[in-house]
């Protein structure tokens, strides 16, 4: 259940499995005028505050709700291992490949991120500094605030928000098919009556 709960923080934030993963507690804080969490440990040394959708702030209060005494980590390993937080969530990922038909890895999360940040005409700098890319052109990287992203909010809740409208959309697609699905069978069972 944990695994699936990381696949959507991963998908919500934009986030490296890595840094994901190995959220703690300690650095979350749902109850901020802009709920944030902070990655202190990042591939690029580039410390960083999140801002959290309200889609991501629902997941990680879920998270807490279910938090159990002495949890440090967000996403906890297993009793008996010998990591105290998870590493990846190969099985979630492999139930997603199978319902997208295609190989889909944890990376896949942060480049989808990406692609709905454009499709929700937010501009590329402000989508790769929320997931934590250190800007490229001089401007950017001497005149940009890169570790404490709240002002992003907007840009975060915009891309959660298209994510949640697509899977209601899907639901419904979803429901369509099967109502129909049901309302041929009792179609046939008349016809052959």
């Amino acid at each position: 259940m944990r695994a699936d709960i990381l696949v959507m923080f991963l998908i919500l934030s934009g986030a490296r499995i890595g840094e994901g993963a190995a959220l703690r507690w300690e650095h979350v804080r749902l109850d901020d005028e802009v709920p944030c969490f902070t990655f202190e440990e990042t591939k690029n040394h580039n410390v960083v505050k999140i801002p959290a959708s309200t889609q991501l702030v629902a997941l990680l209060k879920a998270r807490l709700a279910a938090r159990r005494k002495g949890e440090e980590y967000v996403f906890p390993s297993r009793k008996g291992t010998k990591v105290p937080h998870m590493k990846d969530a190969r099985g979630t990922m492999q139930r997603v490949s199978k319902i997208a038909g295609l190989h889909l890895h944890h990376h896949d999360m942060r480049r989808t991120f990406l692609a709905i940040a454009v499709e929700c005409g937010i501009e590329m700098w402000k989508a790769e500094i929320l997931t934590n890319h250190l800007p490229q052109s001089v401007t950017l990287k001497h005149h940009t605030q890169t570790r404490d992203l709240r002002y992003l909010r907007p840009e975060a809740q915009r891309i959660a928000d298209w994510i949640t409208e697509q899977a209601r959309m899907a639901a419904l697609n979803e429901r369509s098919v099967c109502g129909n699905a049901e309302a041929n069978d009792v179609e046939s069972e008349h016809q052959i009556a």
